[in-house]
């Protein structure tokens, strides 16, 4: 992962997972809705190009998010009018995660298969880091994994094991603000351990053909 990709999980994660109560069904929802924006505004901004209004790409891309958002909303109210109530307002920040990721105010010069596997793939990515980080959360903060459904959240209860009890803590924004600062540490040392691996292994080959 570049720095770059580092720098851009630190902000979505401080933009979207912690003002978000740690909740793994509330993950589900946000990385869905993340997903659906960024499929959308890639067909979107294709089509804006093909029809040649670049000129008013931003006033359509944004246009697009809005209307985007408030058909996702009320989707969600249809599914769960409780989620909704519980997230609020919380259900349009999944669209500053596709701003960050996607420079889609600006012309894509490639093609639409490229530009859909380029941005949908660090959406997946992301997607899973939102997913896995708010699992932990729901386990460390409740001792519960929730899943979705139209009448709240569903709870699965976990049994206790070596003693270990759920902590408060980790359910708060600064809890949520800790371990983010785990996650992404553990990233980078694996970030760093991988490209030892991969330059030793590049120095080894140079070395035989070498010889």
């Amino acid at each position: 992962m570049k720095k770059s990709n580092i720098f851009l999980f630190i902000a979505i994660c401080l933009a979207i997972c912690l003002p978000i109560p740690g909740r793994f069904g509330y993950g589900i929802i946000v990385a869905l809705s993340m997903n659906f924006y960024m499929l959308l505004i890639c067909l979107v901004g294709k089509l804006i190009d093909k029809i040649k209004l670049t000129s008013l790409r931003p006033v359509c891309i944004l246009f697009t998010l809005v209307c985007s958002a408030v058909l996702l909303r009320q989707l969600v109210i249809i599914f769960s009018p409780i989620i909704a109530l519980s997230l609020g307002l919380l259900l349009y920040f999944p669209i500053l995660g596709v701003l960050m990721i996607c420079d889609c105010l600006e012309k894509d010069e490639f093609s639409l298969k490229k530009s859909l596997s380029t941005n949908m793939i660090m959406s997946g990515k992301i997607s899973i880091f939102i997913l896995i980080f708010f699992l932990v959360r729901d386990i460390a903060g409740y001792g519960t994994i929730t899943i979705p459904i139209p009448s709240g959240l569903f709870k699965i209860y976990l049994p206790q094991i070596l003693n270990f009890s759920p902590s408060v803590f980790f359910a708060t924004i600064s809890g949520g603000l800790v371990l983010a600062g785990i996650f992404l540490a553990l990233m980078t040392l694996v970030h760093r351990k991988c490209n030892i691996i991969s330059r030793s292994s590049e120095l080894q080959e140079e070395l035989t053909n070498a010889d």
